[in-house]
Protein backbone atom coordinates (compact mmCIF):
# COMPACT_ATOMS: atom_id res chain seq x y z
CA UNK A 1 0.00 0.00 0.00
CA UNK A 2 1.37 3.39 -0.91
CA UNK A 3 0.43 6.03 1.63
CA UNK A 4 0.64 9.78 1.11
CA UNK A 5 1.41 11.77 4.24
CA UNK A 6 -0.87 14.79 3.97
CA UNK A 7 1.22 17.49 5.64
CA UNK A 8 4.36 16.88 3.61
CA UNK A 9 2.96 15.20 0.47
CA UNK A 10 5.60 12.48 0.95
CA UNK A 11 4.75 8.94 -0.06
CA UNK A 12 5.75 5.79 1.75
CA UNK A 13 5.13 2.08 1.49
CA UNK A 14 3.26 -0.22 3.88
CA UNK A 15 4.23 -3.73 2.85
CA UNK A 16 1.39 -6.23 2.59
CA UNK A 17 3.36 -8.78 4.63
CA UNK A 18 3.36 -6.27 7.49
CA UNK A 19 -0.46 -6.24 7.58
CA UNK A 20 -0.41 -9.02 10.15
CA UNK A 21 -4.09 -9.14 11.12
CA UNK A 22 -5.04 -11.16 8.01
CA UNK A 23 -3.83 -12.38 4.61
CA UNK A 24 -4.79 -9.84 1.94
CA UNK A 25 -5.56 -10.51 -1.73
CA UNK A 26 -5.14 -7.93 -4.47
CA UNK A 27 -8.36 -7.14 -6.36
CA UNK A 28 -6.85 -5.68 -9.55
CA UNK A 29 -10.18 -4.88 -11.18
CA UNK A 30 -11.33 -2.65 -8.30
CA UNK A 31 -7.88 -1.37 -7.23
CA UNK A 32 -8.14 -2.60 -3.65
CA UNK A 33 -6.91 -5.28 -1.28
CA UNK A 34 -9.34 -7.50 0.63
CA UNK A 35 -8.67 -9.55 3.78
CA UNK A 36 -9.42 -13.24 3.30
CA UNK A 37 -10.70 -13.92 6.83
CA UNK A 38 -11.96 -10.60 8.14
CA UNK A 39 -13.10 -9.04 4.86
CA UNK A 40 -11.35 -5.74 5.61
CA UNK A 41 -10.92 -3.63 2.47
CA UNK A 42 -8.30 -0.99 1.70
CA UNK A 43 -8.77 1.13 -1.42
CA UNK A 44 -7.74 4.50 -2.87
CA UNK A 45 -8.45 7.45 -0.61
CA UNK A 46 -8.80 5.52 2.65
CA UNK A 47 -7.46 7.43 5.65
CA UNK A 48 -5.07 5.31 7.71
CA UNK A 49 -2.69 5.98 10.58
CA UNK A 50 0.93 5.06 9.99
CA UNK A 51 4.30 5.49 11.63
CA UNK A 52 7.71 5.58 9.99
CA UNK A 53 9.40 2.21 10.20
CA UNK A 54 12.55 2.90 8.17
CA UNK A 55 14.03 5.44 5.78
CA UNK A 56 16.71 5.07 3.15
CA UNK A 57 18.13 8.34 1.86
CA UNK A 58 20.27 6.65 -0.79
CA UNK A 59 17.23 4.93 -2.34
CA UNK A 60 14.91 7.80 -1.36
CA UNK A 61 12.35 5.44 0.19
CA UNK A 62 10.21 5.50 3.33
CA UNK A 63 8.86 2.29 4.85
CA UNK A 64 5.73 2.76 6.93
CA UNK A 65 3.82 0.62 9.40
CA UNK A 66 0.08 0.68 10.12
CA UNK A 67 -0.93 1.91 13.56
CA UNK A 68 -4.24 0.92 15.08
CA UNK A 69 -5.40 -1.55 12.44
CA UNK A 70 -8.66 -2.10 14.35
CA UNK A 71 -10.40 0.98 12.96
CA UNK A 72 -8.66 1.17 9.59
CA UNK A 73 -10.27 0.13 6.34
CA UNK A 74 -13.85 -0.82 5.57
CA UNK A 75 -15.44 -4.25 5.63
CA UNK A 76 -16.76 -6.11 2.63
CA UNK A 77 -20.44 -6.82 3.31
CA UNK A 78 -19.96 -5.96 7.02
CA UNK A 79 -19.27 -9.63 7.67
CA UNK A 80 -16.62 -9.20 10.37
CA UNK A 81 -17.70 -6.02 12.06
CA UNK A 82 -19.55 -8.01 14.74
CA UNK A 83 -16.37 -9.90 15.59
CA UNK A 84 -14.53 -6.63 16.34
CA UNK A 85 -17.23 -5.36 18.71
CA UNK A 86 -16.89 -5.79 22.48
CA UNK A 87 -18.89 -8.73 23.84
CA UNK A 88 -21.51 -6.60 25.57
CA UNK A 89 -22.28 -4.65 22.39
CA UNK A 90 -23.31 -7.69 20.38
CA UNK A 91 -27.01 -8.27 20.03
CA UNK A 92 -28.32 -11.71 20.77
CA UNK A 93 -31.36 -12.71 18.79
CA UNK A 94 -33.15 -15.97 19.46
CA UNK A 95 -34.52 -17.47 16.29
CA UNK A 96 -37.41 -19.91 16.83
CA UNK A 97 -36.77 -23.32 15.32
CA UNK A 98 -40.34 -24.41 14.83
CA UNK A 99 -41.52 -27.99 15.32
CA UNK A 100 -38.86 -30.67 15.35
CA UNK A 101 -39.32 -33.76 13.26
CA UNK A 102 -38.26 -37.22 14.34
Amino acid sequence: LFVEIGDTSCEGLVRMVDLNDDFYDLDKDNYRIVGKSNGRVFTFGDAVKVKVRDTNLAKRTIDLEMVGMRGAGAYANNRSRKRDMPRGARSSKVIPRGKRRR
